[in-house]
């Protein structure tokens, strides 16, 4: 899918964390409506008419689930990344809550996420870590299938949590959280780990230690 090769850069960036336990999924959306709410202090990206992703297995058993443009949000098939944002300096804030990926039968993975925010050069980047991950076939019909085309089996060698890690990037509204916006055009790649392991995630330790210091 062409549009997914706009996230191949932030890929390479978080494919290190991924270094010491091979990845078992990958997912990468583009064109999602990015919206903060600035009286409620909560940041959203949604699915719209124009996103696109796929959602990949990568081990022995691999499969690609793809979603192609107009085809999400659909009467099943989302993705959406809900988080609180707090601690919003001139540059950089904090985000955690929720990432969930639905497919074309009601099929998630989903977990909860937690990282920065950072401005740098007109545009905004959060990395952030991902746990409490679960695949839940919903539908029992055994596999995570796409709206256009693929699927790939949702049985594991461990039924989770897994770990992970995620990347959005989306441009400067103007005000770094000082004021709402909304459908800013966002991009957002992941991948997951086995097990909760903190091992794959070592290069946010320096990002913990920035967000300790500042808490």
């Amino acid at each position: 899918m062409t549009k997914t090769k706009l996230m191949i850069g932030a890929i390479a960036a978080i494919a290190g964390t991924a270094a010491a336990q091979p990845a078992i999924v990958s997912f990468t959306y583009s064109d999602l409506h990015g919206s903060y709410n600035a009286g409620a202090g909560t940041y959203t990206a949604m699915a719209g008419a124009m996103t696109a992703g796929d959602v990949t297995r990568l081990d022995a058993n691999p499969g690609s689930a793809e979603f192609d443009t107009g085809s999400l949000p659909g009467a099943f098939a989302d993705m959406q990344i809900a988080m609180t944002v707090s601690n919003v300096g001139a540059n950089s804030a904090d985000g955690n809550g929720t990432i969930t990926l639905t497919d074309i039968n009601g099929d998630t993975i989903a977990g909860d996420v937690d990282g920065q925010f950072v401005l740098f050069m007109g545009s905004i980047f959060f990395e952030g870590m991902l746990s409490n991950v679960f695949i839940n076939d919903n539908s029992s019909d055994g596999t995570f299938d796409g709206t256009s085309s693929g699927a790939f089996s949702t049985a594991f060698g461990s039924p989770g949590p897994y770990s992970g890690s995620v990347v959005e990037l989306f441009f400067n509204p103007g005000n770094f959280f000082g004021s709402s916006f909304s459908n800013q055009t966002t991009l957002a790649s992941g991948l997951l780990v086995p097990g909760p392991g903190t091992a794959a995630l070592a290069s946010f330790g320096g990002l913990l230690a920035v967000r300790r210091r500042r808490a």
